[in-house]
């Protein structure tokens, strides 16, 4: 069951987060659809160093594994809803090279969920340094999609 909840979260995160990055569009225009994206990005990252701080101290206080699954949902969900506000601004980016830039932005998300199982397939104490610096690096790359 929590396999197909995780698995779900993206048939229904990233209209929403589509949805939420048009409404707020509709209200504020172009800095609605930033302010947005920004909002998902901070509690994307935010979700990212809970992860992060329960993974490092699972060793040390033997931590319930439940909280960690949830934590790690909340942290797939908001990603969602962060990628489907980064879609709903490329319209705004170039209208003549839509399908270009969809198939760039969704290849790095492909490549992305690579990187990560990759990372949690081989999980060790040096895989989360890994994701951390995985996680610094689609803050990064995700803050770049405003300029």
């Amino acid at each position: 069951m929590l396999l197909f909840a995780y698995s779900s979260i993206n048939l229904f995160a990233r209209p929403l987060g589509g949805y939420l990055c048009d409404k707020n569009y509709e209200i504020y225009k172009i800095i609605g659809k930033i302010k947005i994206i920004l909002i998902f990005i901070f509690t994307s990252s935010l979700f990212g160093l809970i992860f992060t701080y329960y993974i490092n101290n699972i060793y040390e206080k033997n931590e319930d594994i439940y909280n960690i699954l949830i934590i790690l949902i909340c942290w797939s969900f908001s990603n969602n809803l962060l990628q489907g506000t980064i879609i709903g601004i490329i319209p705004h980016l170039d209208n003549k090279n839509i399908g270009i830039i969809l198939g760039f932005v969704s290849s790095f998300g492909t490549i992305g969920g690579i990187i990560g199982n990759l990372l949690f397939i081989h999980y060790n104490s040096y895989s989360i340094n890994y994701v951390s610096i995985f996680g610094i690096l689609t803050f990064v790359l995700n803050t770049f999609v405003l300029l």
